[in-house]
């Protein structure tokens, strides 16, 4: 449980330093199959497993830069 939990988080920590750009020109990542990645770990009844998969989601579905550029408009 402890790699399950440890991989998500890894992906997780790659979705945030993407969404802040860092990886435009280096990374193309395709959403779908990501989701489908991450979409098993949601079975799991683990409450650390079930958060960490639903930040890594988060962080899949939801750009704070967006976020910030509505507000502001």
């Amino acid at each position: 449980m402890q790699q399950r939990i440890s991989a998500f988080g890894a992906i997780a920590g790659i979705l945030s330093i993407y969404n802040q750009g860092f990886y435009v020109a280096v990374l193309e990542l395709p959403i779908s199959k990501i989701f489908f990645l991450l979409r098993p770990g949601l079975d799991d009844n683990t409450p650390a497993v079930l958060e960490v998969v639903s930040r890594a989601l988060a962080f899949l579905f939801y750009n704070v830069a967006d976020g910030v550029f509505n507000k502001l408009y």
